[in-house]
């Protein structure tokens, strides 16, 4: 992740809003969190995609607030996506979420799939809501949801899982991305359903050719594969 230059950011309790020095349209009635708020909008729209801006925000009481603004709108902590930038596959994460994972694992290892699942599932839109669904900690969450469902039978949920951590990792972190590439097209292996295999096999490919060159093997035998399963043929 490259960042770009700093953008400063002034609100005011009656609602008023600059932007590098620029004074946001008024609007009757708006609080200052309205006016961050759309100072923010303002700021993302500035970002290019993949380069996000950082911005030095201030309260109105003088808290100063250093964040960074993505395109699409996302606002980390500045420290938090410096942390990112230094482990880009977060093999730190937050205790919160690492208790979590520990009980999870813990259940898998115990037999439990189907209580390892349901509290997967949670972490992933625990971590979703709190950092976004492309985030390092929404990314290996849904890894470990693709984990307990297939350890409870269910193939098809976990290359799902899979794919969508692999499309998510596409772009941040080559290695992590062909991992969870790897695993989602070993699960969509073990779907005995063929209208299932068919379309899990149209979401493996999609997301095997954002890969290029590198997975051009896994490509060439993902399509094959696919027309086999179309076919009628079996695999």
């Amino acid at each position: 992740m490259t960042v770009q230059r700093v953008v400063k950011i002034a609100v005011t309790d009656d609602g008023d809003a600059w932007v590098d020095g620029a004074r946001l349209a008024s609007e009757p009635g708006r609080s200052a969190v309205q006016a961050r708020a759309a100072a923010l909008r303002v700021v993302a729209e500035m970002a290019d995609d993949g380069r996000p801006l950082r911005a030095d925000a201030s309260e109105p009481d003088g808290t100063l607030w250093r964040l960074v603004v993505h395109s699409d709108g996302r606002v980390e902590d500045a420290a938090q996506a410096s942390q990112r930038a230094d482990d880009p596959v977060a093999r730190t994460v937050p205790e919160d979420y690492q208790a979590q994972r520990d009980v999870i694992v813990a259940a898998c290892q115990a037999g439990r799939s189907a209580v390892a699942a349901a509290l997967a599932e949670s972490l992933c839109q625990q971590a979703a809501d709190e950092h976004g669904r492309t985030h390092p900690y929404a990314l290996q969450a849904r890894e470990l949801y693709g984990v307990a469902l297939l350890q409870a039978g269910d193939a098809a949920g976990a290359c799902e899982a899979y794919v969508a951590a692999a499309r998510g990792w596409a772009g941040q972190n080559r290695t992590a991305y062909q991992e969870a590439l790897r695993r989602a097209y070993a699960c969509w292996q073990r779907v005995e359903d063929r209208t299932s295999s068919v379309w899990l096999g149209e979401q493996v490919v999609s997301v095997v050719r954002v890969g290029g060159e590198d997975v051009s093997d896994m490509l060439r035998a993902a399509l094959t594969r696919l027309d086999r399963l179309r076919s009628g043929v079996s695999v």
